[in-house]
């Protein structure tokens, strides 16, 4: 039985995050800092993901359809540029 979009992508959602906490455990253990970009790039990813997939559902339900902050990139690593969506 094949699972629901939302469940798959929570799961990925998840296991990027876990690898975040990892990560970040791993760091305070040994002072690595060459583990902080991953542990970064993990949680903002997981984070994305989420973010992304819930606006696409808001907007293919029509929910907010009309909201100019639906057009604005979300805050992530790509299409940031220093201020937050209005």
């Amino acid at each position: 039985m094949n699972k629901p979009l939302y469940y798959t992508i929570f799961n990925i959602a998840n296991y990027y995050n876990q690898g975040s906490i990892l990560l970040s455990r791993e760091l305070q253990n040994t002072g690595n800092a060459g583990l902080s970009a991953p542990m970064i790039l993990n949680q903002s990813f997981s984070m994305e993901l989420l973010l992304k997939f819930f606006r696409n559902c808001s907007i293919s339900c029509g929910i907010n359809s009309k909201h100019e902050t639906l057009n604005k990139p979300l805050l992530g690593l790509r299409g940031y540029r220093g201020r937050a969506p209005v």
